[in-house]
């Protein structure tokens, strides 16, 4: 394993003997510091806000920035208990599922389910629960440090997921694994690579949106959930939350269905906006003509 692995297992081995409700806490507190010391994520976060929230006081807005950066170091500290213990210590931590049966029933129907997880609160923990469901495929985006990718590899397939890497081999085996009545996961609100997405309205700014979930819903007679989990106050658990996708989200023209994948997207992200990534370039690829936003 390369050195950079090593330290990221270490460290999390260490934090993940602390009780819960310390390592939020200490999410808490590390968040608010990086909130007020100037740097990217919180620059981003406020940028991001800004643009999303026009409706909203100036102050309101910074109360949710800081509350994002709170959000993001407590889910980087959560990925130590989420990896490293005992699975059915983690499941005794989710407090109450909301669209159960939705859930159930997709997963009983057996024309596998394509589940769109925003970054939104704790998506690890949602990860490490599904394959005792459902046979579970999660498509990751490979980092650059092969050690870092062995401890992510390690730590999210440990409940039974298998990880497909977000490339041409990978998208083969997701539409494989939707046609054999597995779930496959996917995170829907990351950036597009430049000439290989659709502009979508996001917030009511056009975003350049992946369009592979779509095609896999247009091609394939899977049923489309969205799922986010919500962090509860003080370290007291986390709730699920699964909704039905907006009809047209497999409708045969991109534009219309990624317009319908971001509207799903976006009703998650209204309904705890403190618990999104916020600190991210969303909307950092313009359309033609357009100037930059950042």
């Amino acid at each position: 394993m390369t050195f950079q692995g090593l330290v990221l297992t270490g460290f999390l081995r260490l934090v993940s003997v602390l009780p819960l409700r310390l390592i939020v806490a200490t999410g808490t507190a590390l968040g608010s510091l990086l909130y007020r010391i100037p740097n990217r994520n919180s620059r981003l976060a406020r940028r991001n806000i800004e643009m999303c929230f026009p409706e909203l006081e100036p102050d309101r807005r910074e109360l949710l920035a800081r509350d994002s950066m709170r959000s993001m170091v407590q889910t980087f500290l959560e990925f130590s208990w989420f990896w490293y213990r005992k699975p059915e210590r983690l499941f005794g931590l989710i407090r109450n599922i909301h669209g159960l049966e939705l859930f159930e029933q997709a997963c009983a129907a057996g024309r596998g389910v394509l589940l769109a997880a925003p970054h939104l609160g704790c998506w690890e923990l949602m990860g490490q629960y599904l394959p005792s469901q459902i046979e579970t495929v999660i498509m990751y985006k490979r980092p650059d440090d092969p050690g870092v990718e062995q401890v992510i590899v390690r730590g999210r397939q440990r409940t039974g997921v298998k990880l497909i890497p977000a490339d041409g081999k990978g998208v083969r085996q997701m539409f494989q694994a939707i046609r054999n009545g597995q779930l496959v996961g996917i995170l829907p609100d990351q950036q597009a690579k430049a000439g290989q997405g659709q502009f979508a309205p996001f917030f009511g700014i056009e975003a350049l949106t992946m369009v592979l979930l779509s095609k896999l819903a247009q091609k394939t007679d899977c049923t489309v959930l969205f799922a986010w989990t919500e962090r509860l106050p003080g370290g007291a658990g986390y709730d699920f939350h699964f909704s039905a996708a907006p009809e047209l989200v497999s409708d045969p023209d991109l534009r219309i269905s990624v317009t319908a994948l971001n509207q799903g997207v976006e009703q998650c992200v209204r309904q705890c906006p403190a618990q999104y990534q916020w600190g991210y370039k969303r909307f950092g690829i313009r359309p033609e003509g357009e100037p930059p936003l950042y």
